[in-house]
């Protein structure tokens, strides 16, 4: 471990020590240059909307075998409006007619939790799970539809860790145990803007592919960041938030802070000799 590495592992501790809730992190360069990063990696945290990543995955993989096609059009129905994010609760039930694509899209780039429902029926939960478990990634678990209160109340909760998130988003890098049309497809939907802690800690002009989910005292954001000289995975999560923190503004300054310190390593790492001479 680099002198460089332990300082930043060192803030990135203090950071989290003076922080009121929770916080769980796992970073690594996807390229091997520089240390891995970590804050109770292997401790569960609900997924909020970063579940939808898996989900997407097993959707391209059953268009990819023949059983979806993904431009059959569907009418959205009425029994699957919720509430939450997304726009599809404010249009047309019966009328509006999206493809399964459409979806989709909306599911990763409006984190529509409408369109997840019914891509969560379409796909099932069962299949999600067994690709889970075909990845190694046993500690994440798809339990139940979004705004599902019931099941929430009940800690039927959808769960991951900080390391199996980061994990998943290096087998779809390393297109290790996914096709290259899943690969591809998963990664290209993910690259699609949005907003999220990452994309808010790394200067404009490097492609990110990422998801961010949040709900009452959670938020989390996991992502590829393709720097030039130095691609990494990290994944950041939190529960707990503190209920001063209303609006999630502490919370979201402290995971900007924490990412921007990884990026910067991961940046230095990337860009310079063994002993520290910056080669562009």
């Amino acid at each position: 471990m680099s002198s460089l590495h332990l300082k930043i592992e060192n803030r990135i501790q203090e950071i989290a020590s003076d922080y009121l809730g929770v916080i769980g992190l796992y970073a690594v360069s996807l390229d091997g240059k520089g240390s891995d990063f970590s804050h109770n990696p292997i401790e569960t945290f609900p997924t909020a909307s970063i579940i939808k990543i898996p989900l997407l995955m097993e959707y391209y993989s059953r268009v990819e075998a023949g059983e979806l096609d993904s431009k059959e059009e569907i009418t959205l129905p009425e029994d699957y409006i919720c509430g939450g994010s997304g726009v599809l609760q404010h249009l047309t039930p019966g009328v509006t007619k999206l493809t399964l694509e459409d979806y989709a899209t909306l599911m990763i780039v409006l984190s529509d939790n409408v369109a997840t429902n019914l891509l969560y029926d379409t796909v099932g939960s069962e299949d999600v799970n067994r690709l889970l478990i075909k990845l190694g990634l046993t500690d994440t678990k798809l339990r139940r539809k979004m705004q599902s209160f019931r099941d929430i109340k009940s800690e039927n909760e959808n769960i991951t860790t900080p390391n199996d998130m980061t994990r998943l988003l290096s087998i779809l890098y390393k297109r290790e145990e996914v096709s290259e049309y899943v690969f591809s497809s998963t990664l290209d939907k993910l690259k699609l803007w949005k907003e999220g802690i990452i994309r808010d800690s790394v200067p404009d002009g490097i492609d990110i592919a990422d998801k961010s989910g949040w709900m009452g005292g959670v938020l989390c954001n996991t992502g590829i960041v393709y720097h030039p000289n130095n691609t990494y995975a990290v994944t950041i999560m939190f529960k707990h938030i503190p209920r001063t923190d209303e609006k999630s503004l502490e919370t979201w300054g402290v995971g900007r802070e924490i990412v921007s310190l990884i990026h910067g390593y991961y940046e230095e790492m990337g860009s310079a000799s063994k002993y520290g001479i910056r080669l562009n």
